[in-house]
């Protein structure tokens, strides 16, 4: 229950952000209409300055004709703004307040990976990267190495980005593969690691149960500590993931 009003406030969120009205709201959360203006009208009165801060963006981008993120990445929009049809501007509008919520997040993720490869990160650890996903990094881990790895990829997503005042708090996951994770929050500790460690074993053991001899569709194993496991930290809600 709590993971579906998490996702619609998720939806909500970003969807307010990007310019999204309540009808665009109710189709991308499959929710009715009238809950969703109640969603929508109840987002702006808890901030108002959301309205505030994307009038200041078009302004500066009427101005200047181009907007950056704090990390000095720009989109540029040339006179858009100011001499297109109704329509466009509007299109123009949501994509560049779109480009500085997606794309801070983006530097953001460059800035740690950059950091990660400086400190020998993964080496430290016998590490694979698998990917990073837009705001999220994918890492395959030795099992042993799982506790310190995941503390230690925190110390460098948690950091403050220029011009805002909220740190950044991430959030972790592991597990078998991508599709079947265990959260473990932020900076878990080993006893609640190793807690997910045996649901993950539990989970192995029923696939290989139930398909004998099947071995690729998990991305781990079950028979001791050097092993892998995927492990997810994503940082997307201004401090609520990993």
């Amino acid at each position: 229950m709590l993971k579906d009003v998490r996702g619609m406030s998720k939806t909500v969120n970003f969807g307010v952000g990007y310019g999204a009205v309540a009808a665009t709201v109710s189709q991308q959360a499959m929710i009715p209409l009238d809950i969703s203006e109640l969603a929508v009208n109840g987002f702006h009165a808890a901030y108002p300055g959301v309205n505030k801060w994307k009038e200041s963006v078009y302004a500066f981008a009427r101005q200047h004709g181009y907007v950056a993120t704090t990390y000095g990445s720009r989109r540029h929009c040339g006179n858009a703004l100011n001499s297109g049809t109704r329509s466009e501007i509007g299109r123009w509008e949501r994509q560049l307040s779109n480009f500085l919520i997606q794309g801070q997040c983006a530097d953001l993720l460059k800035v740690v990976l950059a950091n990660a490869h400086k400190t020998g990160l993964f080496k430290k650890h016998g590490a694979m990267l698998i990917a990073p996903i837009y705001d999220e990094i994918l890492v395959e881990v030795p099992r042993v190495s799982l506790h310190a790895f995941l503390h230690d990829l925190a110390d460098l997503m948690e950091i403050n980005m220029p011009g805002i005042c909220v740190k950044m708090v991430a959030d972790c996951s592991f597990g078998a593969n991508w599709g079947k994770q265990e959260e473990v929050g932020a900076r878990p500790t080993l006893e609640k690691i190793n807690e997910a460690l045996a649901k993950v074993d539990a989970y192995l053991a029923s696939k290989q149960s139930a398909q004998p001899g099947v071995t690729n569709e998990v991305q781990t194993s079950t028979d001791g500590e050097d092993d892998d496991v995927l492990a997810i930290v994503d940082e997307s809600d201004t401090g609520t993931d990993l």
